[in-house]
Order: structure tokens, then C-alpha cells, then sequence
């Protein structure tokens, strides 16, 4: 899947941008993992995500993690 282009991580306002992420949106992680926003303290450092898909660790799916903001690839 193409990453959101309303939701372009990169350039001069992904800090900003990342900041005001909606819940509901997922994410890919830099590490291959999909994750579900469930929440975002508007900080542009952390967000709360449920793994959704891990191949690489399937133990992981269903888990909310706190995910820094150099931790997510893009929004899809």
C-alpha cells in the first residue's frame, strides 16, 4: 500500500505532522510491523499502537506499544 500522501512523514513538516496524527490511522514501523494509532499525547515524540501485523514476531500482534517517532516509516 502507497503511503497517505495527507500524511507525508518526510520534509521540513514531518515533525509537525507526525505531532497530529489521528487514532485509527495505521502506521508501518520501520522494523516491517503494521500498527493501529489508538492514541497520541501530541507531543510529536511518541505514539500508543496496537500491532496489528509482526511477521517477524508474531507474539507481538495485539500488543500496544509506545512507539518513537524515528520508530515509524510511514502512515498507510
Amino acid at each position: 500500500m502507497a503511503a497517505s500522501k495527507a500524511y507525508d512523514l518526510s520534509g521540513p513538516n514531518g515533525a509537525v505532522v507526525f505531532r497530529n496524527l489521528p487514532e485509527g490511522l495505521k502506521v508501518r514501523l520501520t522494523n516491517g510491523a503494521l500498527g493501529e494509532i489508538t492514541g497520541n499525547p501530541h507531543d510529536g515524540a511518541y505514539l500508543l499502537v496496537r500491532i496489528l501485523e509482526n511477521s517477524a514476531d508474531p507474539s507481538k500482534v495485539g500488543s500496544d506499544e509506545l512507539v518513537f517517532f524515528d520508530n515509524v516509516k510511514e502512515v498507510e
